[in-house]
């Protein structure tokens, strides 16, 4: 069963006695699933760090998975969490704690506010042990760092109240914060508690997971319908503390690149999830009608609609192998391109997305040394700003993947950027217009590796139907 668990959920500045960032997670583990089930939501706060959470679950599109040691994809396998975590002995550091106020009311509250009628769920204070060691581990992908986007700060850097939600229970951690704080951490779970009980997401987060950006959507469908109802709880029962979701802002626009990643889902899920209800007690309309990419969660119904991209793979002449594709979609490309230009730059750049494909390459059978990664886009404008902004990125970098990529026009809506030593960039040739692509991979004669007989096609359909 795979599981991804966030980091630690708060940093508190005693300087100013702000509230500068909360974080609350969940855990989703569907008990009996065989099938990768869902992405696990994360989420930081104002500068807080957190791991990353880039993940590819499915078979046929996949992140970096070489890159990983877990399932297919940079995150973490947790064998800890879920029903593991819920019928194991208590950590013995957090079975005799209890809470400073009393939880039941925060458990009505929330049901009220969300116009159901749940059975509270058992309530842990102290988060396993193992649940932890899995959740709060910096993860990195090669991919990331071809694109200079990797940078994360250490968990031990952050502490304060943290939380993980699962079918089985919720655990909250007080972490010495304030109790007002740590309060709207437990509605926040509480929250995810209702979305299990209620059944909310299961038809289409059953479903295996077969891109980041899909995974991705729906981690921000569910972490922004969570921190949406914590907003709500805050304004109606909390003083003096922001908004879950302001504190998701602040985290995102002071974060290191790489934690990006991790805190988006709930900064622009909550955006979303904000946008299309007024009410809490409408929380179910958003999972009936999901949005179906990052595309569409960020600009609204019907910006998502993507273009048609086939692509051929051949490394039969050569001793490279095409070891996974993945669809990254508008949101990890704005977060990419945000680790080295401003905010607005990023997001115009990526804005126009109509569709992408990153397929990985190895030469040894292990990690992944060469990346190609193809995009479409709406208009040819919206390729040009791209373009322009990738190379002038290019320009800042200072390390080493930076000399080793190249981006180019295939035509004038489609764009591959190649990423990977000197012998693979010479040795492939990417033919075809604008959605139907061909990559030869040739690279054996100068690259000075080991000759495999080995020869790898991959192709890509369209792009699989919105869950």
């Amino acid at each position: 069963m795979t599981s991804f668990i966030p980091p630690p959920s708060l940093l508190y500045d005693m300087t100013d006695r702000r509230l500068l960032a909360v974080v609350a997670v969940l855990s989703l583990v569907l008990a009996g699933c065989s099938a990768p089930a869902a992405p696990v939501g994360q989420s930081d706060v104002a500068g807080t760090a957190s791991s990353d959470a880039d993940v590819s679950a499915g078979s046929d599109a996949q992140d970096e998975s070489a890159d990983s040691d877990a399932s297919g994809s940079d995150g973490s396998d947790s064998d800890a969490s879920g029903s593991d975590a819920a019928e194991s002995d208590p950590d013995p550091d957090t079975a005799e704690r209890s809470l400073s106020f009393d939880p039941d009311p925060v458990w009505e509250r929330v049901t009220t506010l969300m116009a159901s009628d749940a059975e509270q769920p058992p309530l842990t204070v102290g988060v396993p042990g193992a649940t932890a060691g899995q959740a709060f581990a910096p993860d990195r992908s090669t991919f990331k760092q071809a694109l200079n986007a990797s940078a994360a700060a250490s968990a031990s850097d952050a502490s304060g109240p943290r939380g993980v939600t699962t079918p089985f229970g919720v655990y909250v951690e007080p972490g010495g914060g304030p109790p007002v704080v740590v309060e709207q951490v437990l509605a926040h779970e509480y929250a995810h508690a209702v979305q299990y009980a209620d059944s909310m997401f299961a038809p289409w987060l059953t479903e295996p997971v077969r891109s980041t950006d899909q995974q991705m959507t729906q981690t921000a469908l569910i972490e922004g319908g969570a921190t949406y109802v914590g907003d709500v709880y805050t304004e109606r029962y909390l003083s003096d503390v922001p908004l879950q979701s302001e504190q998701m802002r602040r985290s995102y626009e002071r974060a290191a690149a790489g934690d990006r990643f991790f805190v988006a889902p709930y900064y622009f899920g909550a955006e979303y999830v904000d946008r299309r209800l007024d009410s809490p007690a409408d929380l179910q309309s958003v999972y009936d009608n999901p949005a179906y990419n990052t595309a569409e969660l960020l600009h609204g119904e019907g910006a998502g609609e993507q273009l048609p991209m086939s692509i051929a793979v051949d490394t039969s002449d050569g001793d490279w192998t095409a070891t996974s594709r993945d669809k990254k979609g508008e949101l990890y490309t704005r977060i990419a391109l945000r680790a080295t230009l401003d905010g607005d730059a990023a997001a115009t750049a990526a804005a126009g997305w109509g569709n992408d494909s990153a397929i990985s390459f190895d030469h040894d059978g292990g990690d992944p040394d060469a990346f190609v990664w193809a995009l479409r886009w709406d208009t040819a404008t919206d390729a040009d700003e791209f373009v322009a902004a990738f190379e002038r990125s290019l320009d800042r970098r200072t390390d080493d993947w930076a000399d080793r990529t190249r981006v180019e026009y295939l035509s004038d809506r489609t764009v591959t950027v190649v990423m990977g030593p000197d012998a693979f960039r010479e040795g492939t040739t990417i033919t075809g217009t604008a959605g139907d692509l061909s990559i030869d991979v040739d690279a054996a004669a100068d690259s000075g590796w080991f000759q495999r007989d080995a020869a790898s096609t991959l192709s890509s359909a369209a792009p699989p139907a919105a869950s």
